[in-house]
């Protein structure tokens, strides 16, 4: 069904497919009358791989790859509540990002972290993702959750020091917005407390110093730093 789709409408053909797979759907008759219940044919962890080795190919493009990923695979990552994720999952997941690493972080890595709602199971299960990336698809990736509308906080912050820790090559661009960020971070009490926040700061500072030095955000940072009230506000300054 997903390669119909993809062969009749193409990306979008997927999309809808796979929701319809994933998420079930209504009949006319429910939407009218809304006394019929919307038919359920739910996807588990075990369909992951057998479904993606089925039909993503090497001649599957980008676009109808993300599609499937986008329509078949976040919402399991999004539905990780307080349970970790399975094996299965992990295990698939890794294996997608080993063979489709852009077309992950577009279609799964990055959509999962806009959600304001994001978990602590689901960032754990992320930081754990990101480190199958190449350092170049890591500094993509980071690029994305400094100019995204990406909520950093004590859960996010693991995910950016990972990368961070990686020294991927990011951009000035990327610099500076990862700047604003911790700037901005470092007005909120409770976040110059955190060790979260002290480690993914530290781990910025050095692992781009060079980089920074040259931006204008560095007199800010250097404040910021000197307000730290971890143990590692001393070795950030």
């Amino acid at each position: 069904l997903l390669k119909l789709g993809g062969a009749e409408n193409g990306a979008d053909g997927v999309e809808l497919v796979g929701k319809i797979i994933v998420e079930g759907y209504k009949t006319l008759d429910s939407e009218e009358e809304g006394n019929v219940e919307p038919r359920q044919l739910a996807i588990t962890d075990s369909m992951v791989s057998p479904l993606s080795q089925m039909f993503i190919g090497t001649a599957t493009s980008a676009l109808r790859t993300a599609a499937f990923l986008r329509s078949c695979v976040l919402p399991l990552c999004v539905r990780l509540d307080t349970k970790p994720a399975s094996r299965l999952l992990v295990t698939a997941i890794t294996n997608l990002i080993k063979h489709r690493p852009r077309e992950c972080i577009d279609a799964i890595l990055l959509p999962a972290l806009l959600r304001k709602s994001s978990s602590k199971a689901l960032c754990e299960f992320l930081s754990r993702a990101v480190k199958g990336l190449s350092k170049q698809c890591m500094a993509d990736f980071l690029h994305g959750i400094a100019i995204c509308d990406v909520s950093w906080n004590e859960s996010s912050f693991p995910i950016v020091t990972t990368c961070l820790n990686k020294r991927c090559p990011i951009s000035d661009d990327t610099i500076t917005a990862i700047s604003a960020q911790i700037c901005h971070l470092a007005t909120v009490e409770k976040m110059l407390k955190s060790m979260k926040f002290s480690a993914m700061f530290n781990a910025f500072v050095k692992n781009y110093g060079e980089q920074i030095q040259r931006k204008p955000h560095v007199a800010t940072l250097a404040i910021a730093a000197g307000s730290l009230k971890t143990f590692l506000g001393k070795t950030v300054v």
